[in-house]
């Protein structure tokens, strides 16, 4: 903890605490700081790589080899990685990253997101931002309004839907499908 001395960060020091409170299946870990003006914390946990996770609450997230992860309204920058199935739920305001994961299913709010190596299937319903999307070997099925979305060596086959902004896809291996009002629309194919 800080202060604006040693005193008064040892006494914000004491007043935070990690929770841990287990739910049969379900294992929840809080921490609470009490205490006057704003505090942060670090918070690092090993788990098994069979874990699904849950997060929410977190301003800064960093994830790898877990069995999945569902982001709750997450808020700031998140970096998945190595995620053995599925990502899903939703983030806002901030950047994300993922690398190596099966499936995708995300709900995207001012993020500026970068999805690398799926392995399987990506939905993703975004509003403003960006989304660049590489190398997703399953069916990618996009619907996007005021985004810049980008997606390059799609294996399998694309559906983008988008509303303002702009549409890019490069180098797709099987077909496209694009339905776009007010966007620019770019295919850039590898061969004719």
């Amino acid at each position: 903890a800080t202060g604006p001395d040693d005193e008064a960060a040892r006494r914000l020091g004491e007043g935070t605490s990690v929770r841990h409170d287990d739910l049969g299946r379900v294992m929840s870990v809080t921490v609470r700081v009490q205490g006057e003006g704003a505090q942060a914390g670090t918070l690092q946990l090993r788990v098994p790589s069979s874990l699904l996770l849950r997060i929410e609450s977190a301003r800064q997230t960093h994830v790898s080899g877990v069995a999945g992860v569902r982001l709750e309204s997450l808020v700031g920058d998140v970096t998945l990685e190595q995620i053995a199935g599925m990502v899903d739920g939703a983030h806002r305001n901030g950047q994300l990253q993922i690398n190596d994961a099966v499936d995708i299913s995300l709900t995207l709010m001012g993020s500026d997101a970068v999805v690398r190596r799926t392995h399987g299937a990506v939905s993703i319903n975004a509003r403003n931002g960006s989304t660049r999307i590489e190398s997703p070997t399953g069916a990618t099925v996009v619907e996007v309004t005021g985004q810049e979305l980008t997606i390059t060596d799609a294996g399998g086959r694309v559906r983008a839907t988008a509303v303002g902004g702009a549409v890019t896809i490069e180098r797709p291996a099987a077909s496209v499908d694009v339905d776009a009002r007010r966007a620019r629309v770019a295919l850039l194919l590898s061969r004719a």
